[in-house]
């Protein structure tokens, strides 16, 4: 559940951020500006920000699914410390 709340999480800010970062290109503003509005006035790069939430995500329903399967608790433990 972890996962794929993480993941929707990712997906939302990566969709809403390059909506964002698509409107503001269309208002011609000069090249030399930067977005400052919606998700892009709380960071440099949301959209790679949700991208790194989605894999993530995609990370934590993979281990899980491979972790149900193992009988053995030391490859489990080892599974779950991949992530560091």
């Amino acid at each position: 559940i972890a996962g794929v709340v993480l993941w929707a999480i990712g997906f939302f800010c990566e969709t809403i951020a390059d909506f964002h970062k698509f409107a503001w290109r269309l208002s011609k503003k000069p090249k030399s500006e930067f977005i400052h509005t919606g998700l892009w006035q709380w960071s440099r790069a949301p959209n790679y920000f949700g991208e790194i939430l989605l894999w993530w995500g995609i990370y934590l329903i993979a281990n899980s699914v491979a972790v149900s399967d193992i009988p053995n608790e030391n490859v489990k433990k080892a599974l779950w410390a991949s992530i560091f």
